[in-house]
């Protein structure tokens, strides 16, 4: 996990835990600078979680916004004296657990589908080790095939039923 990421957690949990605090505090004031505030806040973790969706992917990013809910629960139960009982403690519980497994568990790139290549080169490379694949007279797989291979799966991936094309540029490689 890059500090970025890290300061995109910190962001998005700061955020959406003062967020909740002020609509509560909002709901016993009747002031409308606590409306505002949660406003601001919780437009600011959309912000920082959309960003960290893009940065981390959207798996990673879900079990971290957990950290959310077990602040501003702490919160609630610190700030304004809301009962948490057993069954909050356990969902803190199971939340943490949850969270440290998907952060300490393998990652993958959020751009690629299995985050193994980053470029067709790497796929050209990898394909050259299987001699059932196609050849130039040279004996080499050509990276140009496997742009084509990509293009193919985009063109047939982008056509919906009506045969209306999702991605217009996949057209121009019929």
């Amino acid at each position: 996990m890059t500090s970025f990421n890290a300061f995109l957690i910190v962001a998005m949990v700061a955020a959406t835990s003062f967020g909740a605090v002020a609509f509560k505090q909002f709901t016993i004031a009747r002031e409308a600078v606590w409306l505002l505030a949660g406003l601001v806040a919780y437009n600011g973790s959309n912000v920082a979680w959309i960003m960290l969706i893009d940065q981390a992917g959207l798996a990673r990013a879900m079990v971290m916004a957990a950290a959310a809910q077990i602040v501003f629960t702490t919160l609630a139960g610190v700030y304004f004296g809301e009962r948490i009982g057993v069954f909050g403690f356990a969902a803190a519980a199971l939340a943490c657990i949850a969270g440290a497994l998907t952060l300490l568990g393998p990652t993958t790139s959020s751009t690629h589908a299995s985050g193994r290549f980053a470029t067709q080169a790497e796929v050209t490379r990898f394909c050259a080790a299987f001699p059932e694949l196609p050849r130039n007279k040279k004996g080499e797989v050509v990276q140009q095939r496997i742009a084509d291979f990509f293009i193919g799966a985009l063109r047939e991936s982008a056509e919906t039923p009506s045969g209306r094309h999702l991605c217009p540029q996949a057209r121009q490689y019929r």
